[in-house]
Protein backbone atom coordinates (compact mmCIF):
# COMPACT_ATOMS: atom_id res chain seq x y z
CA UNK A 1 0.00 0.00 0.00
CA UNK A 2 2.73 2.13 0.73
CA UNK A 3 4.75 1.39 -2.44
CA UNK A 4 1.54 2.36 -4.30
CA UNK A 5 1.31 6.03 -2.43
CA UNK A 6 4.59 6.86 -3.28
CA UNK A 7 4.65 5.40 -6.77
CA UNK A 8 1.27 8.04 -6.88
CA UNK A 9 2.81 10.47 -5.05
CA UNK A 10 6.17 10.50 -7.63
CA UNK A 11 3.42 9.97 -10.84
CA UNK A 12 2.26 13.05 -9.32
CA UNK A 13 4.93 15.29 -9.08
CA UNK A 14 5.92 14.41 -12.71
CA UNK A 15 2.39 15.43 -14.09
CA UNK A 16 2.23 18.49 -11.95
CA UNK A 17 6.57 19.44 -13.11
CA UNK A 18 5.10 18.52 -17.31
CA UNK A 19 2.14 20.81 -16.89
CA UNK A 20 4.98 23.32 -15.80
CA UNK A 21 7.32 22.97 -18.40
CA UNK A 22 4.11 23.39 -20.86
CA UNK A 23 3.14 26.42 -19.46
CA UNK A 24 6.67 28.02 -19.14
CA UNK A 25 6.89 26.98 -22.94
CA UNK A 26 3.55 28.48 -24.14
CA UNK A 27 4.80 31.97 -22.13
CA UNK A 28 7.78 31.68 -23.87
CA UNK A 29 6.51 31.07 -27.33
CA UNK A 30 4.11 34.36 -26.48
CA UNK A 31 6.54 36.33 -25.52
CA UNK A 32 8.84 35.46 -28.97
CA UNK A 33 5.69 36.30 -31.29
CA UNK A 34 5.48 39.14 -29.82
CA UNK A 35 6.28 42.40 -31.50
CA UNK A 36 7.59 45.10 -30.23
CA UNK A 37 7.31 48.30 -32.10
CA UNK A 38 10.44 50.02 -33.58
CA UNK A 39 11.20 52.74 -31.86
CA UNK A 40 10.40 56.21 -34.33
CA UNK A 41 14.26 57.15 -34.69
CA UNK A 42 13.19 60.31 -36.74
CA UNK A 43 11.30 61.95 -33.98
CA UNK A 44 13.15 65.70 -33.50
CA UNK A 45 13.56 65.00 -30.02
CA UNK A 46 15.33 61.74 -30.35
CA UNK A 47 17.61 62.86 -33.27
CA UNK A 48 17.85 66.02 -31.12
CA UNK A 49 19.41 64.35 -28.36
CA UNK A 50 22.03 61.81 -30.53
CA UNK A 51 25.83 62.16 -29.94
CA UNK A 52 28.88 60.91 -32.00
CA UNK A 53 28.96 57.80 -29.48
CA UNK A 54 25.30 56.96 -30.33
CA UNK A 55 26.32 56.84 -33.84
CA UNK A 56 28.86 54.23 -33.27
CA UNK A 57 29.49 50.79 -33.16
CA UNK A 58 32.11 47.88 -32.15
CA UNK A 59 32.54 45.18 -34.32
CA UNK A 60 34.47 42.53 -33.90
CA UNK A 61 35.38 38.97 -35.80
CA UNK A 62 37.63 35.76 -36.01
CA UNK A 63 40.50 37.50 -37.67
CA UNK A 64 42.12 34.05 -38.30
CA UNK A 65 39.38 32.66 -39.78
CA UNK A 66 38.18 36.15 -41.45
CA UNK A 67 41.46 38.33 -42.47
CA UNK A 68 39.26 41.60 -42.82
CA UNK A 69 40.81 44.81 -44.06
CA UNK A 70 39.71 48.02 -43.85
CA UNK A 71 38.36 48.08 -47.32
CA UNK A 72 36.47 44.99 -46.60
CA UNK A 73 35.03 45.87 -43.67
CA UNK A 74 33.81 49.27 -44.93
CA UNK A 75 32.47 47.67 -48.35
CA UNK A 76 30.61 45.50 -46.32
CA UNK A 77 29.33 48.25 -43.69
CA UNK A 78 28.28 50.87 -46.54
CA UNK A 79 25.16 48.04 -47.07
CA UNK A 80 23.70 49.67 -43.95
CA UNK A 81 24.57 53.39 -44.60
CA UNK A 82 27.05 56.32 -45.20
CA UNK A 83 29.75 55.20 -43.06
CA UNK A 84 31.44 57.89 -41.36
CA UNK A 85 34.79 56.48 -40.28
CA UNK A 86 35.98 53.25 -39.50
CA UNK A 87 39.04 52.46 -37.54
CA UNK A 88 40.65 48.84 -37.07
CA UNK A 89 42.14 48.16 -33.80
CA UNK A 90 45.92 47.83 -33.80
CA UNK A 91 46.29 46.15 -30.17
CA UNK A 92 43.05 44.17 -30.87
CA UNK A 93 43.02 41.84 -33.93
CA UNK A 94 39.62 41.10 -35.30
CA UNK A 95 38.16 44.41 -33.35
CA UNK A 96 37.14 47.67 -35.26
CA UNK A 97 35.07 50.86 -34.19
CA UNK A 98 32.57 52.11 -37.09
CA UNK A 99 30.67 55.24 -37.05
CA UNK A 100 27.93 55.87 -38.93
CA UNK A 101 26.59 59.31 -40.66
CA UNK A 102 23.15 58.58 -38.46
CA UNK A 103 21.67 56.94 -35.70
CA UNK A 104 19.13 55.48 -38.09
CA UNK A 105 22.09 53.60 -39.79
CA UNK A 106 23.87 53.00 -36.69
CA UNK A 107 20.86 50.94 -35.25
CA UNK A 108 19.54 49.63 -39.01
CA UNK A 109 19.27 45.69 -38.99
CA UNK A 110 19.37 45.53 -42.78
CA UNK A 111 16.62 43.35 -45.10
CA UNK A 112 15.98 40.21 -43.23
CA UNK A 113 18.31 37.61 -43.78
CA UNK A 114 21.18 40.36 -45.09
CA UNK A 115 24.40 38.94 -44.53
CA UNK A 116 26.78 41.38 -45.12
CA UNK A 117 30.00 39.43 -44.83
CA UNK A 118 28.34 36.27 -46.75
CA UNK A 119 31.47 36.30 -49.64
CA UNK A 120 34.03 35.99 -46.93
CA UNK A 121 37.50 35.99 -47.76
Amino acid sequence: MEERLARLRQEGLARQQEEEERRARELFEQAARAVTPEPDLTAPSILDEVTELDKTLKVKWNPDVHPYTENTLHAALTRFGPVDSLVLSTKRRGTAVVAFESIVDAVRRGPAGDKPFSRNP
